[in-house]
């Protein structure tokens, strides 16, 4: 990835499941070391509105939804691993997100 700026990014796969819960796609992946990986989004009025919710414990999330949203992150941080990319950009991002919104809409 050569010079690009990411407004948020987090190594916590709560919050980032959580903000992926809410819509936000991450706009790269990048796998750290194995064992951890980044998530990076972008930047958006809303994604500080939801973030700021988040630390003050008021947003909610449905349970099984939420897990799915867990296992998704995941399995875009096992692609990266798999396919030997250290990063992982919006474009194969948004094309396995366009599959999952397709299933999400399902649950």
């Amino acid at each position: 990835m050569t010079n690009m700026k990411f407004s948020y990014q987090s190594t916590d796969i709560v919050i980032a499941s959580t903000l992926f819960y809410h819509g936000f796609i991450p706009t790269a992946v990048r796998d750290e070391n194995y064992r951890r990986a980044i998530f990076h989004f972008g930047s958006e009025v809303t994604l500080s509105d939801l973030l700021a919710r988040y630390w003050k414990g008021e947003v909610s999330v449905e349970p099984r939804r939420y897990s799915s949203c867990i296992r998704e992150l995941k399995a875009m941080v096992q692609a990266c691993i798999q396919t030997g990319q250290r990063d992982t950009e919006s474009s194969h991002i948004n094309r396995k997100c366009s599959r999952i919104n397709h299933v999400r809409l399902k649950i």
